[in-house]
């Protein structure tokens, strides 16, 4: 082995994207150990509590170099990483370390900067690192929440269905919303699309067989979210049975070969999904969240009746189990996507958390209505109104996480000329590689891959 091949195995060094040189770096390893001694004893005991977290002692340098000979936006950008206000969470950030490789970390105390004049042009560093560590979510995760959310509306539709009244009409119009709410994902494969508008179709048939018990009713109408779910790329965020202890925890009493669990002929993941794609779903969820809003959705029940109140009660419970699919879905769909950058996650939490509040605000009104009791009929959505107020905590929990990861969007100022986008990705990220990133964010402003229009605000990441 030649004397020189270690170095050609070093990895350039970089703090979250902040790349910096290297000259010296310490690696504290070790146990956490509590020694104890006891009075009158001279033998003392020794307790092991544990790995100690690895730390990363480093000094290091940013120098000026080709082709621009400014060292000053290269020391920023680390600067602010290590102030933990250069965007993504300074909790868990990632080195690249020469000898070790990817590391999560986090900043121990403080970092010092020093610069002379004898030097010149350049930036020496010293830092201690801490092991972040793994990445823990939030104790309130969506996809354990939804179980809860759907099983509430599940065991609402099982306890309020009548199925010996007035109801199909209902049903049908759920279902051509279901159908129809697929198309508004846009740019989706027409073979994805089609596989999902026939789940949905397959679940549907089956859903007039369903007429032996409310229950395996209620979960068949909750199943014809598959096609959607798979559409969406979200077939394997359906919900779990067995949370409540009412029809939703009884799926012994549910024929799974009847409740529109039909088999889908390819994968589908939520990584499918791109920006576009989200954008559709999240409309595609809107449009089954709001089913029930608009006139015409539902065939019209004036309540004068007890039998007239009863056909509402089957309305209401049929059109709030649609509803909580609708938010449950556009929670799932938020929570599960990659985004570039702050500013698009934000725009997602606050479409899905409109949703979630004006599905809020509908069981508010609903349970305020007294049209049904002084008919004799009973109806209540407390436990669903509950679960999907903790439904909103939860996720906006996760998102908040997820948007504390991600880089913001600033304004910058082209100079007068016209710029040179490799240029810019330089001076701003020391990565020409991010000229396209550049380019994609700023369509209207490039006048050719390669330029940037002079004099014009654009759009940038942090870091």
């Amino acid at each position: 082995m030649s004397f020189f091949d270690w170095r050609a195995r070093l990895e350039k060094a970089s703090l979250d994207g902040a790349r910096f040189f290297v000259e010296s770096s310490t690696h504290g390893v070790g146990r956490r150990t509590v020694t104890h001694e006891y009075p009158f004893s001279d033998i003392p005991f020794s307790e092991d509590l544990g790995k100690s977290a690895d730390t990363y002692s480093i000094t290091g340098y940013i120098i000026q170099r080709p082709p621009l000979y400014n060292y000053f936006g290269a020391r920023d950008k680390l600067i602010k990483k290590l102030k933990g206000q250069g965007g993504g969470n300074p909790a868990r950030m990632k080195l690249v370390h020469p000898y070790y490789g990817e590391k999560w970390v986090a900043v121990k105390g403080q970092a010092n900067i020093t610069e002379t004049l004898k030097e010149g042009g350049i930036a020496r560093f010293s830092f201690t690192l801490v092991e972040a560590g793994e990445k823990l979510s939030p104790s309130g995760v969506p996809g354990f929440e939804l179980e809860n959310v759907i099983g509430n509306a599940i065991d609402s539709a099982s306890e309020y269905l009548d199925l010996g009244r007035d109801y199909i009409d209902t049903v049908n119009s759920y279902v051509n919303r279901m159908q129809s709410s697929i198309s508004l994902i846009t740019s989706l494969p027409s073979a994805i699309a089609s596989e999902g508008i026939a789940l949905t179709s397959n679940a549907a048939s089956k859903i007039s067989t369903l007429v032996n018990s409310n229950c395996e009713y209620a979960h068949g109408l909750a199943g014809a979210n598959i096609g959607l779910n798979y559409a969406a790329g979200l077939a394997g965020d359906s919900w779990v049975r067995g949370t409540d202890e009412d029809c939703s925890a009884k799926p012994d009493g549910v024929s799974t070969s009847n409740t529109g669990t039909a088999t889908k002929s390819g994968e589908r993941t939520s990584s499918d999904i791109n920006a576009v794609e989200l954008s559709g779903t999240l409309a595609a969820s809107k449009s089954i969240a709001t089913f029930g809003d608009t006139t015409g959705d539902v065939p019209d029940v004036t309540v004068s009746s007890e039998n007239s109140a009863l056909d509402k009660r089957n309305q209401m419970a049929i059109v709030n189990l649609a509803k909580t699919i609708g938010v449950s879905t556009a929670a799932t769909a938020a929570s599960k996507a990659t985004y570039e950058s702050y500013e698009e996650s934000n725009k997602a939490y606050k479409e899905v958390v409109t949703l979630i509040d004006n599905f809020i605000d509908h069981l508010g009104d609903e349970a305020g209505e007294t049209t049904l009791s002084s008919q004799g009929v009973t109806f209540s959505n407390d436990n669903l109104y509950e679960s999907i107020k903790q439904m909103k905590a939860d996720f906006s929990s996760v998102m908040f996480e997820l948007g504390s990861t991600l880089e913001r969007t600033i304004e910058y100022t082209v100079k007068p000329d016209t710029e040179n986008v490799l240029t810019l990705a330089y001076d701003r990220y020391e990565d020409i590689s991010r000229s396209a990133e550049i380019v994609n964010n700023n369509p209207l402003y490039a006048l050719h891959p390669g330029f940037i229009a002079g004099g014009q605000t654009i759009n940038l990441l942090t870091a």
